[in-house]
């Protein structure tokens, strides 16, 4: 979520509509999921997963953000690849998930994983 909104499509909103609750995000991850045309690898499905996994993490529900947030940077990884930006953001995020679930090795595993010009907080 590098700038705060949530970009995936929502299928019965509109874009006017400002916020997605936790529920509408988590039926589009799974719609995705389950669509024969758009499937778990589709780019915008694994925003979602980022996107939701980060909501997730503020809202504190850290087991389900780890899930999320592991699933979208494989499939962005096999999908975009390891030095793709998507990528490099979701483990961010997911770095960031450790680092305040108390998980300080689990983050340091991660960030070994970022090139050298994106390491964050060392």
């Amino acid at each position: 979520m590098s700038n705060g909104t949530l970009l995936s499509p929502i299928p019965g909103r509109t874009d006017c509509d400002e916020i997605y609750t936790a529920n509408e995000i988590n039926r589009t991850v799974t719609w995705n999921r389950d669509s024969p045309v758009v499937g778990l690898a589709h780019p915008g499905t694994l925003e979602t997963m980022n996107d939701f996994g980060v909501l997730r993490r503020e809202q504190q529900h850290c087991e389900e953000a780890e899930t999320l947030l592991l699933e979208a940077v494989e499939g962005r990884r096999l999908k975009l690849s390891d030095k793709h930006p998507h990528t490099q953001q979701s483990l961010n995020n997911l770095i960031e998930l450790y680092e305040a679930w108390g998980k300080p090795e689990q983050a340091y595993e991660c960030r070994a994983r970022l090139p050298r010009s994106e390491v964050t907080r060392e």
